[in-house]
């Protein structure tokens, strides 16, 4: 779509509905969360409040380690991928989610120079 009274296709209304639309197609895909939730795995079955605490220890142990022990958080790789497997989330869409969320997770005292 080319937006004929824009200069680069900002100030066109219909250029921001159309992406929008893009917008909630590929963020709030509630309909497709809704029918990976209601799958009958074995994670899905689980008690919510045992999977809550599951991740709040899995977080807090995996937090606690120093950010340069690489070594030793690569068996907490194992877990997310196990789960990932036995709750049949499809991989590619979660690394899309991952992803989208991925750039607000960076530490910004370490992009500035050294006075």
């Amino acid at each position: 779509m080319v937006c004929v009274h824009g200069l680069n296709g900002y100030d066109c209304p219909d250029r921001i509905a159309v992406d929008m639309a893009k917008l909630d197609k590929h963020f709030f895909d509630i309909a497709y969360l809704d029918t990976l939730s209601a799958q009958q795995t074995p994670i899905h079955q689980l008690d919510p409040r045992a999977k809550l605490i599951n991740s709040l220890v899995f977080i807090t142990t995996a937090v606690s380690f120093g950010k340069y022990n690489i070594s030793a958080l690569l068996p907490y790789f194992v877990y997310p991928v196990f789960l990932i497997a036995m709750g049949n989330v499809p991989p590619g869409y979660l690394l899309k989610k991952i992803t989208a969320g991925i750039s607000f997770c960076r530490d910004d005292r370490y992009l500035q120079s050294a006075d």
